[in-house]
């Protein structure tokens, strides 16, 4: 198969996904550490000073040099799950990895930002400050007119060489009209010129000397452009797509660009960088022990790639850690979690050294202080009220992901993917007890997804499901009781239900109760969940699980009840492929 087809064919690996992409219709206005809306909402409006419009209608010229998107111009849209986020230089156009986020016959999956313009001729340009190095990832330009019918002008990675692609879409249908290797890297900058019916795309390495593609005729009555950023698999090596960012510098109509620009990003560093998410100093144990592991977790990066990351504790022997995406826990390019058994953390400061290694054998270390407070158990009753700490890790911990506490007075999800989640509790001394807790969805992925509370959790471990796997983290994950809104089994999206689920020796990947009913949960919606364990006559527990609109009063009855194992355990929030905030939560004892 050419590489072209591979390209052009995203939806040939459904074995690895379980089935066919069915396209989401929710459009998103979302922002990352900004400030959330709900689906179909929209941000307060901003007027940034460095945007600058030609006076014949077409495209508006933007440097992104703000740390809020302007709304005014641009909408944001993610129809899979994605996020924006803006650093002052650049605007982030982050792709999550997994679920496919490409432009092809499923229509237009991309995470982009697109502003109205006239039906006018125009020439705009692009400056790129990130490289498409990973096998299907993307960046580029989409004009537009309609859903169906649209231009995507892109430069994407085929594992080895960057390629410029251009394709047209009629009704939905897509037409390649070439595909040719170039010279990648980054910075980069991609013009794409209009006039009549002719359209002529060009690249740069350097913002002056350009080289051209072959122009082509397409007729198509504009009325949208911006750029995207998107991913894909490879089918027939069963790869899943890879996460990407990219990094928009500026987007220019060349008849009235901005000047001076801000530069853009800085380049990056010639040797790793690490970057440790929830801070150099860490505390841990205060509150009580919610589960086996202490998690210390981040990212790591090189121009020319890791070769390996390890860490030590109290200048002990290295650990070799997994990293993004290849392991299903670290769901990001170099994206690492340190799982460090609480049992070699002597009481007080401890430190964690993490060594990283380029391809270049470039090494850098990164040092973090974890501070271990012994002999605490977690209070019960027990509540949170995100809007009133000072940080996520002094009421709860982070077990996966990037996490971050919201204006709005909730916590959500910095990155969607596989187990995104939260602990609070006692591992020993939590067992009959009853969680309320605040639950907005913003963005289901695409595919598959699930979004609830996990009760009686120990930790992590290295079987999964009888199989020894002794990754750094591990990938077992062992729980007793689970109240969720999920797609089960082969269903896709948007075929999910609510359940109760386990996943013990006793009933692996279980679920234990199922909704009929055909409830659904919308898109930016407050809900209240309510899951309940005790223990029953049987020796194992009762679990009972009810869930409501916050506008709405509290049901009587319970929507689901099961009997399974017995729990004995924290409380976790837990979000595979979802984007999704948590509010308050509120934890009581049972008799």
């Amino acid at each position: 198969m050419t590489v072209d087809k591979m390209r052009l064919q995203p939806g040939a690996d459904k074995a690895i996904l379980r089935g066919i992409f069915v396209l989401c219709t929710s459009v998103l206005f979302l922002a990352i550490g900004i400030g959330t809306t709900n689906c179909g909402g929209g941000n307060s409006r901003h007027l940034i000073s460095s945007d600058v419009s030609p006076k014949a209608g077409g495209p508006v010229s933007d440097d992104f040099h703000s740390t809020v998107l302007n709304s005014s111009l641009w909408s944001f849209v993610a129809p899979c799950c994605g996020f924006w986020q803006m650093d002052g230089t650049d605007a982030h156009l982050i792709v999550p990895s997994s679920t496919f986020h490409d432009v092809w016959t499923a229509g237009n999956q991309s995470v982009r930002v697109m502003q109205p313009t006239s039906n006018v001729d125009f020439d705009v340009e692009v400056k790129f400050d990130s490289a498409v190095t990973q096998q299907y990832q993307e960046e580029g330009i989409i004009v537009e007119q309609d859903s169906k019918n649209f231009l995507r002008f892109g430069i994407f990675s085929d594992g080895t060489t960057a390629r410029l692609f251009a394709a047209s879409f009629v009704n939905g249908t897509p037409t390649t009209r070439y595909n040719i290797a170039m010279s990648g890297g980054a910075p980069i900058w991609m013009r794409v010129k209009r006039a009549g019916s002719t359209w002529t795309q060009s690249y740069s390495t350097d913002g002056t000397n350009f080289t051209a593609a072959a122009s082509f005729s397409f007729t198509l009555a504009v009325a949208k452009i911006g750029p995207f950023a998107g991913n894909a698999g490879n089918g027939q090596v069963h790869a899943l797509a890879p996460s990407f960012t990219a990094l928009v510098d500026y987007f220019f109509n060349r008849a009235a660009p901005i000047s001076p620009t801000d530069a853009g990003e800085a380049p990056p560093p010639l040797s790793p960088l690490i970057d440790v998410w929830y801070g150099d100093v860490q505390n841990f144990g205060q509150n009580g022990v919610p589960q086996q592991w202490v998690n210390i977790l981040g990212t790591v990066s090189d121009p020319v790639g890791i070769s390996s990351l390890t860490y030590s504790l109290n200048g002990g022997s290295q650990q070799t850690l997994a990293l993004g995406p290849k392991y299903p826990r670290s769901v990001d390019t170099g994206d690492f979690n340190a799982e460090i058994d609480r049992a070699l953390m002597a009481a007080g400061a401890n430190t964690v050294t993490f060594t990283a290694t380029d391809k270049q054998n470039r090494q850098t270390q990164h040092g973090v202080i974890v501070n271990y407070t012994t002999g605490q158990t977690w209070p019960l009753p027990y509540s949170i009220n995100w809007g009133t700490v000072p940080d996520i890790q002094s009421v709860a911990q982070v077990i996966d992901g990037k996490w971050k506490i919201q204006s709005d007075g909730t916590v959500r999800t910095q990155q969607t993917g596989y187990d995104r989640l939260i602990t609070l509790g006692d591992i020993s001394a939590w067992k009959d007890y009853e969680v309320t807790a605040e639950v907005t969805v913003n963005a289901f992925d695409c595919h598959d997804y699930g979004v609830g509370i996990v009760v009686g959790w120990q930790g992590h471990t290295s079987a999964d499901n009888g199989v020894i796997k002794p990754d750094q983290p591990r990938s077992g994950h062992p729980f007793p009781g689970l109240g969720w809104f999920s797609t089960l089994g082969n269903n896709v999206a948007p075929n999910a239900q609510f359940d109760i689920y386990a996943n013990t020796s006793a009933t692996p990947e279980t679920a234990q109760a199922k909704d009929t009913t055909g409830r659904k949960m919308t898109v930016g919606a407050k809900y209240l969940f309510k899951f309940r364990t005790v223990q029953n006559t049987l020796g194992g527990s009762h679990y009972s699980l009810k869930v409501w609109l916050a506008s709405s009063p509290e049901p009587a009855n319970w929507d689901l009840q099961a009997d399974g194992v017995k729990t004995q355990g924290s409380i976790v929030l837990g979000a595979y492929r979802v984007d999704v905030s948590f509010g308050k939560i509120n934890v009581i004892p049972l008799p």
